[in-house]
Parts: C-alpha cells; structure tokens; sequence
C-alpha cells in the first residue's frame, strides 16, 4: 500500500509534466486500470492545464503521448482511432520500432483488413526478423487469406 501513496505523492508534484503523464498512463495501463489511465489522459491534456512550457515538453514527447493514446484507444475498442495514432507516429518518424509496425497490423487485422495487416506484419518482419508475434501474426493471416480463398 505505501508503494502506492509514494506514486499518489509524486503525481501530486508533477501531474501535468508531460514526462509523468506519460508514466502515469502506462502505469494505470499496465494495472489494468484503463478507465483511470483515460481520465488521467483526459485531465492532463485538459486546455486549462497545459501550459506553454508543458505545451513545448508535449511536442518533444509526442510520439511517445501518441503512443498512450494509442494503447487507450485499442483497449476502449476505438481501433481506428488507435490506427490514427500509429500512423501518424509513423509519419513523424519512418525509422519507427518494429512493434508500433506489428501494432498498425493488429489495428488492421481487427478491421478485417487483411491486405494491409499482411503488409503491417511483413514490415515488422522486415525491421526484426526474429519478431515471433509478428511471424505467427503474419500466419495466421495467411491462413485466413486461404480459408476465404476457398470460400
């Protein structure tokens, strides 16, 4: 319990710096808090809270704040919005990790749209070949694609 009053306490101090907004959120995401890790989001970037300092840190956090919204987004079943986010993380920087890549194709695949998962899935491939989710991802796609085939 004291571990939680010292997060509680350090909120407190630095709710709005970007910085923790972002910690904050992966916390309650990763807590299974996603209601909370919404309203956190909601509140920091709430107009009357950001500040032109905050606004200047947001700018160079931002992949990391699309990021965020991202994972909220797909966890509320928002996933075109989530996809929205991605791109344009993506957009902003094309040397992007392979799992914001793998990340667009599960979007895709909960769309049902297998082409660009497919093509999602094989860029992630391309950046980190070793990448087990993306290669089973990529099969099973595959499959789905042979199932409708046949239909």
């Amino acid at each position: 319990m004291y571990g939680y009053k010292l997060i509680d306490s350090a909120n407190s101090i630095l709710q709005f710096d970007p910085a923790n907004v972002i910690s904050m959120c992966f916390y309650k995401i990763a807590a299974g808090k996603l209601k909370e890790a919404q309203q956190f989001w909601d509140q920091s970037n709430a107009p009357s809270n950001l500040t032109s300092k905050t606004q200047s840190a947001v700018q160079k956090a931002k992949p990391l704040f699309l990021l965020v919204r991202a994972i909220i987004d797909f966890n509320k079943g928002l996933v075109e919005k989530a996809l929205k986010s991605l791109k344009e993380m993506v957009n902003e920087n094309p040397r992007s990790p392979p799992d914001i890549w793998f990340a667009i194709g599960l979007c895709y695949f909960k769309m049902n749209n297998l082409v660009k998962a497919k093509l999602s899935f094989e860029k992630t491939i391309e950046l980190d070949p070793q990448n087990s989710m993306a290669l089973v991802s990529l099969g099973i796609v595959q499959i789905k694609n042979n199932i409708n085939d046949l239909d």
